[in-house]
C-alpha cells in the first residue's frame, strides 16, 4: 500500500511540475507577443514619436504614453476574452444539463 502511495505522490508531482512548466512557457510566449506588437507600434508611430519630442515631451512622457496605451489594450483582450471564455462554458453547462447525458454541469 505504501509503494502504491508513493507512486500516486510522484505522479502528482510530476503533474505539479507539468503544469508549472507549460503555464511559464505560455506566459513567457505572451511576453513575447506583447513585447514584438509594441515594437511594431513605436516603428508605426516613429513620426508621432519625433513630433512630440519636438513640442517638448521628454521620453518618459513617450514611454509612459506607450505602456499605458499596451496595458490598456491587454486588459481589454484579457478581460474580453474571459468573457467569452465563461460565456462559452456557461451556454455549454446549459445545453448539456438539458439531456440525459454523462457530462453535466461542466465546472
Amino acid at each position: 500500500m505504501e509503494d502504491i502511495f508513493t507512486i500516486f505522490l510522484y505522479l502528482g508531482i510530476g503533474i505539479a511540475a507539468l503544469i508549472w512548466f507549460v503555464g511559464l512557457g505560455t506566459l513567457f510566449a505572451g511576453a513575447i507577443g506583447v513585447s514584438n506588437i509594441m515594437l511594431v507600434t513605436v516603428r508605426e508611430r516613429t513620426k508621432e514619436i519625433g513630433i512630440r519630442r519636438a513640442l517638448g515631451a521628454t521620453p518618459r512622457n513617450i514611454i509612459a504614453q506607450i505602456l499605458s496605451e499596451s496595458i490598456i489594450l491587454t486588459l481589454i483582450a484579457g478581460i474580453s476574452g474571459l468573457m467569452f471564455g465563461v460565456g462559452i462554458l456557461s451556454i455549454v453547462g446549459w445545453v448539456l444539463s438539458k439531456g440525459d447525458q454523462f457530462f453535466k454541469d461542466p465546472r
